[in-house]
């Protein structure tokens, strides 16, 4: 066989197997087997909207966490205030971290 017949050949079988491919892809994507540029871009806007809404997520427990802190606080000073005031005046205190019966 020359080398032109080979040359000919292959080209001829490389043009078939696109020609394939093509025929192939056109009917997958008619299908439905491809999934189309809006679903990509839904689920896209959809994992954009889940990441907006877990930063949200983190900040307000953020936000809360401080509250919580500073209720502490609060709530140590006042027990202090309170147990200053009852040694003062001679009173008894239960002793910290004892439960309400």
């Amino acid at each position: 066989m020359s080398n032109f017949l080979k040359r000919a050949l292959d080209r001829s079988r490389a043009l078939l197997t696109l020609s394939a491919i093509v025929v192939t892809t056109a009917i997958a994507a008619c299908t439905g087997a491809i999934p189309s540029a809006s679903s990509n871009m839904s689920s896209g806007e959809a994992l954009n909207d889940l990441g907006a809404v877990i930063s949200q997520l983190r900040e307000e427990n953020a936000q809360m966490q401080s509250e919580i802190d500073s209720l502490r606080g609060a709530v140590t000073y006042h027990d202090s205030v309170l147990r200053q005031l009852a040694v003062t005046a001679g009173v008894a205190m239960r002793p910290m971290g004892t439960p309400i019966p």
